[in-house]
This record gives structure tokens, sequence and C-alpha cells, in this order.
């Protein structure tokens, strides 16, 4: 489960699971996403858990294939047509805080004036 966008409502069992989550991980520094996938499948209080889905990748697309896949179509049009429904796009795939914006401006993405 990949967690770079979440859409969360503020419930007691959410509440409950990030701060769980934030807990083990002050407690045992290492990388937050298996440790979020471990949480994510065990219930919480009780049998309360935490009702997840993946948001659909179309949506939300990454790095990789907002700007390399979908930019090599070889029909310009369906590809602007899948760019266009995009809710977000996750700049990864590419290092440096410069870089992605360079890439975000050169494709018009980059909406804040320095």
């Amino acid at each position: 489960t990949a967690q770079d966008f979440f859409a969360i409502n503020p419930t007691p069992a959410s509440v409950v699971f990030f701060s769980q989550w934030e807990k083990e991980l002050q407690a045992y520094p290492r990388l937050n996403q298996p440790v979020f996938n471990d949480a994510i499948r065990v219930p919480l209080i009780g049998d309360a858990t935490i009702r997840h889905a993946p948001l659909k990748l179309h949506d939300f697309p990454s790095g990789r294939l907002f700007f390399e896949t979908w930019e090599k179509e070889i029909d310009p049009d369906f590809a602007s047509l899948k760019k266009s429904n995009v809710v977000v796009v996750h700049n990864n795939y590419i290092i440096g805080h410069d870089a992605k914006k360079k890439r975000f401006l050169d494709r018009g993405l980059w909406l804040l004036r320095d």
C-alpha cells in the first residue's frame, strides 16, 4: 500500500491509528511504509478497523506515469484527455526541489509566484 496521498475522515479510529503509527515510528525509527502496511491490517480497539482503499491511479498518478508514460502516448489527444482528469500529480521519480519545480513550470503545473 503506497501512502503518497491520504484522504482521511477524522474518526476516533483514524485518530488512534495515526497516533499509534507515529508512536511506533518514534520508538523504532525506520521506513514508515512497512510500519503503515502492517498497522493498517490490524484491528485497533476490539474489532475496530480502518476502512481504506487505494486512490485511483488515473486520478492520482505517479510522476513516472504522468510525466513519462502518458507523455509518450502515441495519440496526444488521448494523453491530454487522461491528464485533464487528474486530481493530484505526485511529482516523484525525479530528485531535487529545483528539478521538480522546473518540471512543473515547463508543463504549466506550477501556479505559485516566487
